[in-house]
């Protein structure tokens, strides 16, 4: 398998990729390395996307958490693990690195992503090693963005996200649809889910609307018939579209 390789170092002028400038990332699909096999006391395993349209290979709990996260958030439009090698220099050694996920944003940006536990990033050593890989990614305008348990690692969160993930805008028929299109222009009666099932909309309708964020609702609660639910008219600028669920090292 070809290994794509980003260079960072002083005498290069800084990053190499050997793909073009704005290529979109959902054109290379291929990880460098082959997912690590399961041992014992270490769980892997793959994730189906439908937003990247094949399964992600995960080499943690902590990354499938992340991979859910990925898969649901409307800011981003495509991810995929192990995207590619960056060698960078670090204690005047030049030194390989591979991201755990890339993301291609729906503005267009890409991003590198790594996904730690909170406390493994407190180690000087750790830190001041993602901190140099930060700042020569930054040079070139490429940001390394990091994901601990305190992001994703929420019990109420994952299990709303496995509860509405399966459903997606091809899962219902076009009655519900209608239904559900019906009850967006006269929402003032609407306050949570049991008002919905009450206008004849299905739980399973519901839950699309949730996955696809045409409904808003908290997250960080159990998802039951008494949540409290809003109309979101827009994917931008809402409590559904959860792409701050990550941080950098570097300003």
């Amino acid at each position: 398998m070809c290994r794509k390789k980003v260079t960072i170092n002083s005498d290069s002028g800084g990053l190499l990729p050997e793909f073009k400038r704005g290529e979109s990332a959902t054109l290379l699909s291929e990880r460098v390395r082959q997912p690590v096999r399961p041992t014992t006391g270490k769980v892997v395993g793959y994730f189906p996307s439908c937003k990247s349209k094949r399964s992600i290979a995960w080499e943690s709990q902590l990354e499938l958490k992340a991979c859910r996260f990925m898969e649901f958030s409307c800011g981003i439009s495509f991810f995929r693990e192990q995207p590619c090698v960056i060698e960078y220099l670090f204690e005047n050694k030049v030194k390989r690195y591979i991201p755990d996920f890339e993301v291609e944003l729906r503005n267009g940006e890409r991003a590198y992503i790594e996904v730690k536990p909170h406390q493994k990033l407190q180690n000087p050593e750790i830190r001041n090693k993602y901190i140099a890989i930060s700042e020569q990614l930054a040079e070139r305008n490429i940001r390394l963005y990091f994901v601990t348990e305190n992001e994703v690692g929420n019990v109420n969160f994952q299990g709303n996200l496995q509860l509405i993930l399966p459903y997606n805008n091809e899962y219902h028929a076009s009655a519900d649809r209608a239904i559900f299109s019906r009850l967006m222009k006269s929402v003032h009666n609407i306050s949570a889910i049991e008002d919905l099932l009450s206008s004849k909309c299905t739980l399973p309708l519901i839950y699309c609307a949730i996955r696809n964020h045409q409904l808003t609702v908290d997250l960080q609660k159990p998802i039951t018939l008494s949540t409290q639910l809003s109309f979101n008219h827009k994917e931008s600028g809402h409590e559904n579209c959860i792409t701050t669920r990550w941080f950098t090292l570097i300003d």
